[in-house]
């Protein structure tokens, strides 16, 4: 048995809470460039991790596990440096 509705939009909020904070910020840089790519980068793991196909079928009795993998996920060090990278660039104003 899969998690209900009510579960997947807790994970769905966990996985979004934390991919937005390594981003930066919804204002970053990264979270402009390549939120995208973090965000299927996230979900990616968490699929395999679990063994799933979709992050709604993670079994319910792993619920609370998924959750805590969600809030504790960190990103590969390749993507970890482009998040850094982007962050770092100067935004320089529009004249």
């Amino acid at each position: 048995m899969t998690i209900d509705y009510g579960q997947q939009q807790i994970l769905g909020e966990a996985v979004n809470h934390t991919v937005i904070s390594i981003l930066g910020g919804k204002e970053s840089n990264a979270y402009k460039e390549i939120s995208k790519k973090v965000f299927a980068e996230c979900n990616r793991d968490l699929k395999n991790y679990f063994q799933v196909n979709a992050r709604n079928n993670v079994p319910k009795k792993r619920f609370e596990e998924a959750l805590q993998y969600a809030k504790s996920w960190k990103p590969c060090t390749n993507t970890q440096l482009k998040i850094e990278n982007a962050n770092a660039q100067m935004n320089l104003p529009v004249q």
